[in-house]
């Protein structure tokens, strides 16, 4: 093993394991040995510990988390937080210079440390086959000041071989539809060469590429992929990094496209102030593949029976041709004839309820132009909505709808406008007054009067 030019100071943080109330190796029936000023620090335990050789799972590596430590030491004392004084830890074995330093400052009897680049936040790269010694030398001090009783050295070999260290979908994973890509993340740089020994079988349309970091490869499918299919990935025997180590284990990923479902059920808008759902409501559901449209009316089946008007989309539904039933329950079902973009049935029916509110004046207030907005329940015809209603004090103006009223994602629900011929006027309160005479377009009627105020 030959010897880094670069000894490296750790500045060291540590993590606070510790419970100072627990009466754990108490002594003296009031002092616990770690805090004890009589007891001399010295090193327990360390992982790796000397000789091993990885890979370590649980430590960091390419394509991990990045918080895994890169080794992790364990003393009988709680240590100091923090130590200045050079050189307090040596490591060799690295063919460039590296800084190391752990992340709490509370007191700890184990120290997790993380090896970064030199002047950067990258986390450092283990060589392929290389051994590395790490000593702690006796300047590092306990919390009471005693430094350790022996310098502690220990040597491990992280990678001794080129491997695959993780893939996104993971091993038996779901390719979702909606983001289809494939990642492989490596233990050592790579190039272009290795594409050619990365095969999905069955295959499908696209194109590797390397990540930008040269750790990894990335798939990007450039078709549909279709549903309730299993896919396998394979890096055979013959990949090399870029230093020529063969692959030490071929590597195999077994993957799945998602049956056609139905993943999620909704009506919307759900406004605030709705106690049931819109009569105008959207009734929707996430399928995961989008849905071929002329498959869609065949499939749903509403009850009570109702004409339905279907919308596709991210979020496809439909809505009630002349809006629901006030206060109704209504059972949806959605059978196996609906259809993926390419042809798959739905895997299984399903069914789902929703009751509407009871037909409402929602919200009256104004908006910024001077304009007195109207939600309700559900879509109001325009000739009873200026028959029934009156203001106080009376006002001149036109009634307005916006051009879709209910029928959006996330609205408030059928929103409509008076607008006044005269400006209101500040400080006044104005009362609005709606008599029984509004009505749906399905044909109810408000059940009783209502009202709103506001003042300008």
């Amino acid at each position: 093993m030959q010897r880094s030019e670069f000894p490296i100071l750790l500045v060291i943080s540590l993590v606070s394991t510790l419970l100072f109330g627990c009466r754990d190796g108490i002594t003296d029936g009031s002092q616990p040995n770690y805090l004890d000023p009589s007891i001399q620090p010295v090193v327990l335990y360390t992982y790796p510990t000397t000789g091993t050789v990885g890979p370590f799972l649980s430590l960091y590596a390419p394509g991990t988390n990045y918080d895994r430590p890169a080794f992790y030491a364990q003393f009988n004392k709680a240590m100091i937080s923090k130590n200045f004084v050079p050189p307090c830890y040596w490591c060799f074995g690295f063919s460039r210079p590296v800084r190391i330093s752990a992340v709490y400052d509370g007191p700890a009897t184990i120290l997790f440390f993380y090896i970064y680049q030199l002047n950067g936040v990258t986390r450092n790269l283990y060589e392929i086959g290389h051994s590395y010694t790490i000593t702690l030398d006796s300047t590092l001090q306990d919390v009471n000041g005693n430094p350790l009783s022996r310098p502690f050295t220990f040597t491990y070999t992280p990678e001794p071989y080129f491997r695959v260290t993780s893939s996104d979908p993971a091993d038996g994973g779901v390719f979702q539809y909606y983001m289809p890509s494939y990642n492989i993340t490596f233990n050592s740089l790579i190039n272009a060469g290795i594409l050619d020994n990365i095969h999905i079988s069955p295959a499908i349309d696209g194109h590797w590429s390397i990540n930008y970091d040269s750790l990894g490869v990335r798939f990007s499918p450039t078709q549909s992929l279709k549903p309730a299919t299993a896919y396998t990935i394979q890096v055979d025997g013959n990949a090399m990094d870029v230093d020529h180590h063969l692959i030490g284990t071929p590597f195999t990923a077994r993957l799945s496209t998602e049956a056609m479902k139905i993943v999620s059920t909704d009506a919307f808008p759900n406004f605030q102030y709705l106690s049931g759902s819109s009569m105008a409501s959207l009734v929707a559901f996430r399928c995961t593949y989008p849905v071929d449209t002329s498959s869609a009316l065949s499939a749903i089946t509403v009850s009570p029976p109702v004409p339905i008007t279907f919308v596709n989309g991210e979020r496809p539904g439909f809505f009630a041709a002349n809006d629901f039933a006030p206060s109704t329950t209504y059972q949806v079902t959605i059978s196996t004839n609906l259809r993926a973009y390419d042809g798959t049935h739905l895997a299984s029916p399903v069914s789902y309820s929703f009751t509407t509110d009871r037909f409402r004046l929602l919200l009256g207030t104004f908006d910024i132009y001077g304009r007195i907005e109207m939600f309700f329940s559900g879509r109001v015809t325009m000739t009873s909505l200026q028959s029934s209603f009156s203001m106080t004090p009376s006002l001149g103006g036109t009634f307005s709808q916006d051009d879709y009223p209910g029928r959006d994602y996330g609205g408030n629900g059928p929103e409509y406008w008076f607008t006044p011929s005269t400006p209101l006027q500040r400080g006044v309160q104005y009362t609005v007054r709606f008599n029984t005479t509004l009505r749906s377009v399905g044909g109810y009627n408000l059940a009783q009067p209502d009202s709103f105020q506001f003042s300008f």
